[in-house]
């Protein structure tokens, strides 16, 4: 059975045997500039400011996915949330769970923030199937980020 958990950074130690989806490492590598995973994973727990929860199946101890929330500023006083999410291998094993729960997840963060923004990796399929899936668009103001594609994505409270 899943459970779903929200940590904070002193907590992160807790991630440290998730196995991760090798689209998840090379976001990870490439949108941190960081060469180790585990590092770059930490990284990314300890700047969402808002808050990390993590998904694992509570017989196996397995980590499913972990995602996050931070909070930005668009420059003109308008906060702007930033999502991010990477997962397991098993999240194939899982997807009608998630999915159910990211929606409740999304809808959440949209009532705090009128505006949730980031970059994924062009590579990572997976995750822009999914992002499309949850209703966010993508407009073509990509980057190029330590020499790999990232594709701009957003959603804006309705």
């Amino acid at each position: 059975m899943l459970k779903f958990k929200k940590i904070n950074y002193d907590e992160v130690d807790f991630l440290k045997n998730m196995k991760l989806r090798q689209a998840d490492i090379d976001e990870l590598r490439a949108g941190t500039g960081m060469n180790d995973a585990w590092s770059a994973l930490k990284y990314s727990v300890e700047n969402s400011t808002e808050w990390t929860e993590v998904c694992y199946d509570e017989d196996t101890n397995e980590i499913i996915t972990v995602f996050g929330l931070a909070k930005i500023d668009d420059g003109y006083g308008e906060p702007i949330g930033v999502p991010w999410m990477t997962a397991s291998p098993s999240l194939n094993y899982h997807r009608k769970v998630l999915m159910r729960y990211s929606r409740k997840v999304i809808k959440e963060m949209l009532e705090e923030f009128s505006l949730l923004a980031n970059y994924v990796d062009s590579r990572n399929e997976l995750h822009i199937h999914w992002l499309k899936f949850m209703g966010f668009e993508f407009n073509g103001r990509d980057v190029i980020v330590n020499g790999v594609p990232f594709k701009y994505f957003y959603k804006r409270r309705e």
